[in-house]
């Protein structure tokens, strides 16, 4: 007779027992939470792949993400991951032509100063610390302020040419190290949007950036002197009975600036030639909690042929500190080139800021910004 091999069934059935198979549905829901939450986090990630072929996939700071491991960040007061709060900050040249606007990536910043450089047109400099922007720009040249600005956080620059001026001083201070100038493909990009001329189309990835960074073996480490926060712990009806209400930048022509003043999420609503300045990467309103207006003196020299403007940052001068809806006359100090430019107030006491953005404002003496008081009555009320 023929052994005939019996099949055994692959099937899985539910244990019989309701212990067994109530204890076998809490393990089977426990996976399958943990897989659908990876999927979801997965396909969040892949929206982020760059059409130049290099993904911007970061798995930067996950870990912290589960553990809940957070860090205050010395760049601007915030609580972020720890891995990513105190980052080597990166400082982004960013145009203001009326062509390049919106811009991408200013609300990401946790630093932007804005300056004149020729003829009037004013140009960013954006500090980003831990947050990131798929999309900063659009970007263009270097100027010697904002490179001087740029060493008081020994960030990585990135920028498109420059005045000869300010090239041969990152030549001299950086010799390459943590420069980065149209370093092309997939860092920084070319994209029209419409007609503009092609100069107003370059951007860059903070992402893509930092990676470039640590492929070439610059050092990641921030190394810069923390300014001082401290939260505000005002109520939303105790702010807005605070006394300013706007505050007027009277840039030339189109870059005029305007911020409104909004207790309820306490920053400033930052409008450009009055209109709301969005930012088209985040579709949010420009809105800095801290807005800093500094007196600086501003000369005219030749570059290589060409006239630029060159600012005396070096020593002190008047400073406007506006935060919650109050502002505070008192000085900026820079005692080096490499030092913190500080704020301080009438008493000589260092100003404390709240966290969040700070936005800094440079305009030279002839150029008054003005700000909007309440009357005792809009106060009272």
């Amino acid at each position: 007779m023929v052994d005939v091999p019996v099949k055994k069934s692959l099937k899985w059935h539910l244990p019989t027992d309701p212990i067994k198979r109530k204890k076998v549905l809490i393990i089977l829901g426990v996976i399958g939470a943990i897989l659908l939450g990876a999927i979801i986090a997965l396909g969040l990630q892949l929206k982020n792949v760059d059409s130049n072929g290099f993904s911007a996939l970061d798995t930067t700071g996950i870990a912290d993400k589960l553990t809940g491991k957070v860090a205050v960040s010395d760049l601007d007061g915030v609580e972020y991951d720890s891995s990513l709060a105190n980052r080597r900050p990166l400082a982004i040249m960013v145009e203001n032509h009326p062509e390049a606007r919106p811009q991408f990536g200013l609300t990401r910043a946790s630093i932007v100063y804005e300056a004149v450089a020729e003829g009037g047109i004013t140009r960013y400099l954006a500090v980003f610390g831990a947050k990131d922007s798929d999309k900063v720009g659009p970007i263009r040249s270097a100027r010697t302020y904002y490179v001087e600005w740029m060493l008081e956080y020994d960030a990585i620059y990135a920028h498109a040419g420059g005045a000869q001026n300010a090239l041969d001083l990152l030549a001299q201070l950086r010799k390459g190290e943590g420069n980065i100038d149209q370093a092309g493909k997939p860092v920084m990009w070319r994209d029209r949007r419409g007609n503009e001329a092609s100069e107003h189309t370059l951007y860059g990835s903070t992402v893509f950036m930092r990676r470039y960074s640590e492929d070439v073996s610059w050092h990641q480490d921030a190394s810069y002197t923390p300014w001082k926060f401290a939260a505000d712990k005002s109520s939303e009806g105790e702010r807005a009975q605070n006394p300013v209400a706007a505050i007027h930048i009277p840039y030339g022509g189109s870059y005029k600036v305007d911020f409104t003043y909004d207790a309820t999420d306490n920053v400033w609503r930052r409008s450009l030639a009055n209109n709301k300045d969005i930012d088209a990467e985040t579709n949010e309103q420009i809105s800095p909690t801290n807005v800093i207006v500094m007196t600086v003196n501003r000369t005219e020299v030749m570059s290589s042929g060409k006239q630029v403007g060159q600012l005396d940052l070096y020593g002190s001068g008047k400073a406007l500190i506006f935060m919650g809806g109050k502002v505070t006359e008192g000085t900026w100090e820079k005692e080096g080139q490499t030092k913190r430019t500080r704020f301080f107030d009438k008493d000589d006491h260092e100003i404390t800021l709240i966290p969040g953005q700070t936005w800094i404002s440079i305009v030279q003496p002839g150029i008054v910004a003005t700000y909007d008081q309440k009357t005792t009555t809009e106060t009272a009320n």
